[in-house]
């Protein structure tokens, strides 16, 4: 396969032959999930390389990993501070000058190390030219003192103090005097750790913190501080899935449809983004004569759209030369047809890869509107599908309810009224057209907030049942040891 196919593929082939990935979602929580998350970072560090390597081949990616080894690169990964884990920030005090931090731990609070007995040699001024009033006695330690209190002054809610007797000499530490200094601890006492909580940064209160008290009622997996239509659809369908890619995020080998898909909806994203200037602007040549949105929208043609398509196709994932090559000649029919049908009356557009975030029921949710259109009375809301039309009566009211919680939120947070929900399918250029009722809506609504509490009772109680014994989205996994293309491709 090496000589073929790309280094993800590659890798895929290895996790899922060998059963890896299968064996990973059988252990514990947190292990499992530390390997996800690095197990993603080496997979996008993959993806990045492959981005700007012509072949992305195996062979060319230990050749560049190897030059970075030699040139004295550790070979670390980025972190995803969106995936977590819950990170601290590690600074000096000189680094923090000026930021506001809500919680601040300063740490080796003992004597010789803060404040230290370190110092450099200074470049000293003439009292003359120094105009402000000189402090009396050690310079060095009122700079200390200074730094201590710009440290406290970093923290908004909570500030911790630590400190240990024993950080492996010969000779016992004592608390710093500074937390002598501001009572916070008696210099004959041994205590380890401080909290100081404020309140408006008016009063302070000092409270002895026990290291030892844990939460052994805390759930294993973090609640997901927000949701999106993919993950509800995807409990809904089956929990055991939606625990696979939303909550351990194990790896998923890609698809010749994802990309396919991807290709043909970034064609248009760049097509309809031509459309929207040739709209909206009013452009000047070099004698100052202006073009009119006639004659920009002429540049327009199907030449430009294959064009977009040829730089846009995805070639990731597909079985060899010539099951691409079929998909590549049937995305330029599709499109041939998608331009036919609308030349000479194009949608006005006033929208692409429209983002939002509603809540319902006080949850978070996000979304990307793939397309919106101004209509006589309101907008549509257009949602590409790769596929073919489907019989209205065979549309799941989960599948409507995508486009109904775009409805609300273009509502809601574009302020926009929706005239028309389009579902649009590509394979054969045809269209599913409908308008959600206020009952719709509410529908929608309860459906949106019982899914969640299901998906937060799963979490805390680390219960993720199949949606039956095997369910279908997961009888693949069971039979071949890897995973179902049900949910989005994801690095």
């Amino acid at each position: 396969m090496a000589r073929e196919k790309k280094a993800s593929e590659i890798i895929f082939a290895f996790l899922g032959d060998s059963g890896y990935l299968k064996y990973l979602s059988a252990q514990a929580p947190l292990p499992v999930k530390e390997t996800m998350r690095e197990l993603n970072a080496f997979l996008k560090r993959v993806q990045e390389f492959e981005a700007e390597d012509a072949i992305g081949s195996v062979k060319n990616f230990l050749s560049e990993l190897g030059l970075e080894l030699e040139s004295g690169a550790e070979g670390s990964l980025a972190q995803d501070p969106e995936a977590g884990p819950e990170m601290i920030k590690i600074l000096t005090v000189h680094a923090a000058k000026g930021l506001e931090f809500k919680y601040v731990f300063i740490v080796n609070m003992v004597e010789l190390r803060f404040p230290t007995t370190e110092r450099s040699d200074p470049i000293e001024l003439p009292d003359a030219l120094v105009k402000e009033i000189l402090p009396e006695g050690d310079s060095h330690l009122e700079e200390e003192r200074r730094l201590f209190y710009v440290a406290m002054t970093r923290a908004k809610q909570g500030l911790y103090f630590s400190w240990a007797p024993d950080y492996g000499g010969t000779r016992k530490k004592k608390p710093s005097r500074f937390l002598v200094e501001a009572k916070l601890v008696e210099s004959s006492k041994v205590n380890k750790v401080y909290k100081v909580e404020s309140q408006e940064a008016k009063s302070l209160v000092v409270k002895k913190i026990n290291p030892d008290i844990t939460n052994a009622s805390a759930p294993k997996y973090e609640l997901p501080r927000f949701y999106s239509y993919t993950q509800l659809q995807s409990y809904d369908k089956c929990p055991h899935q939606y625990f696979i890619d939303h909550v351990l995020k194990i790896p998923k080998p890609g698809k010749h449809f994802f990309s396919f898909g991807q290709a043909m909806h970034l064609t248009l994203q760049k097509f309809f983004g031509l459309l929207i200037s040739s709209q909206n602007a009013v452009q000047s040549d070099l004698f100052g004569r202006t073009k009119s949105q006639d004659q920009l929208k002429n540049n327009l043609t199907l030449a430009t759209l294959l064009k977009l398509y040829e730089e846009s196709w995805i070639d990731d994932w597909y079985e060899d030369k010539k099951h691409k090559e079929e998909y590549y000649k049937k995305g330029k029919e599709i499109l041939k047809e998608f331009f036919a049908k609308h030349e000479g009356g194009w949608p006005k557009v006033i929208g692409l890869e429209q983002g939002f975030k509603l809540r319902i029921g006080g949850q978070l949710l996000y979304g990307k509107i793939d397309r919106v259109d101004e209509l006589q009375n309101g907008i549509q809301i257009v949602d590409y599908k790769t596929g073919q039309v489907k019989d209205e009566d065979k549309i799941t009211n989960d599948q409507k309810y995508q486009l109904l919680l775009y409805q609300l939120a273009a509502e809601e947070v574009l302020r926009k009224k929706p005239a028309n929900l389009q579902f649009y399918y590509l394979e054969n250029n045809s269209e599913l057209n409908f308008l959600g009722s206020s009952n719709d809506i509410t529908k929608m609504q309860e459906w949106v907030m019982a899914t969640i509490k299901k998906i937060e009772e799963s979490i805390k109680h680390n219960y993720f049942p199949h949606s039956s014994d095997p369910c279908r989205y997961c009888r693949k996994q069971d039979e071949v040891g890897e995973f179902s293309d049900i949910a989005d491709f994801r690095f």
